[in-house]
């Protein structure tokens, strides 16, 4: 069974995962990249908000992601929702990732 999703750079626009509710205001992102199409360069961002809020917020980054491997961030201060943004850095329309960004584990405050 594979599990995780295959995203193009095509015209650069980012992609986003469904919202999530935080269960702390600390938790460890993670981002699997097992397979690479092309050259590209990805950032993972972590968004944030309250759920008033009209807009999201960077609560962190998984820069520079050129290569199969694990990638992982702390971050801490969350706001009530989350949610994964994945933002091409370099590489042509066609270049792409196989990318598994699974639940953050979540840390005591």
């Amino acid at each position: 069974m594979l599990v995780g999703d295959l995203i193009l750079r095509m015209n650069s626009d980012p992609y986003f995962g469904p919202p999530m509710a935080r269960s702390t205001c600390k938790a460890i992102f993670t981002a699997q990249v097992t397979n690479i199409a092309g050259a590209p360069s990805l950032n993972v961002v972590i968004q944030h908000r309250n759920r008033d809020d009209t807009a999201w917020a960077v609560a962190g980054t998984i820069a520079g992601i050129i290569a199969n491997g694990v990638y992982s961030a702390t971050i801490a201060n969350l706001n009530e929702l989350i949610r994964y943004q994945y933002v091409f850095t370099a590489g042509a329309a066609t270049d792409g990732f196989y990318v598994f960004a699974g639940n953050p584990q979540w840390l005591n405050d």
